[in-house]
């Protein structure tokens, strides 16, 4: 045995796509293929069995019937900082990439692809017994921008057309705690070394952040009919390699 977490059992949420990760503000994501989350997570884990009952006429106690299995519950909080360039630069990537990830494909300009729900992607957390390559989807994302931590900024470029091509320039604005720098500053456009056009975006964001974050398990409902067997689950089959939770 040997102390910490394994690089191969950190806690991190995986796209099936990756081209998810391609563009502009989420391709930092890129570097560790999703999700990596830099600090141990506090994760909430629920199982439940759900009951219907029927009442006897003039008896004691009322007579429960099982109805179904539903689905576990993973709630995680997780702390990002922002004391450096990268890290700074990984914040607003996986924010960015967990509220893309509430919503659907949608527009006018979409008419290929309008109408995909968001993506399910993969958990995993510590292994065997635990999470390994979980189908889920992102229910929903809170976090709060406190006022008593120091608040720091950078240059984002966001380049036109280029995937991959978003940047924080490396030169970070450190402010003091309630001084109220908050927001996002419009800089004029401006040219990157590609020449592609880009827009320049001074955004500001607390030193430590935490990010609550609700996920739901997404199973087709073939893979449970097809491979779904009580004695494999209870053995650990299923935890292993399967997916199930």
């Amino acid at each position: 045995m040997s102390g910490g977490i394994a690089s191969d059992q950190k806690v991190r949420l995986i796209p099936k796509d990756l081209s998810l990760l391609q563009d502009g503000l989420v391709s930092p994501l890129m570097s560790t293929m999703g999700i990596v989350f830099p600090y141990t997570p506090t994760i909430m884990v629920g199982h439940a069995a759900q009951y219907g009952q029927y009442d006897i006429t003039q008896g004691q106690y009322q007579q429960q019937f099982f109805v179904n299995s539903p689905n576990p519950s993973i709630s995680l909080t997780a702390t990002f900082t922002s004391q450096t360039t990268k890290e700074l630069e990984y914040t607003i990537a996986c924010l960015t990439f967990l509220k893309s990830c509430t919503k659907s494909d949608f527009g006018e300009q979409r008419r290929d692809t309008a109408g995909t729900p968001p993506p399910v992607l993969l958990f995993s957390a510590y292994g065997l017994s635990h999470f390994k390559n979980v189908p889920v989807v992102v229910k929903s994302v809170s976090y709060t921008l406190p006022e008593d931590v120091d608040y720091v900024s950078g240059n984002l470029i966001i380049s036109a057309g280029k995937p991959g091509s978003s940047s924080v320039d490396i030169t970070l604005e450190q402010h003091d705690a309630g001084a109220g720098m908050t927001g996002v500053e419009y800089m004029p456009t401006e040219t990157n070394t590609a020449g592609v056009p880009a827009e320049v975006n001074m955004a500001t964001m607390p030193t430590q952040l935490i990010v609550s974050i609700e996920l739901g398990v997404q199973y087709p409902p073939t893979k449970v009919r097809r491979e779904f067997n009580i004695q494999d689950y209870r053995s650990g089959k299923l935890l292993n390699d399967k997916g199930f939770v």
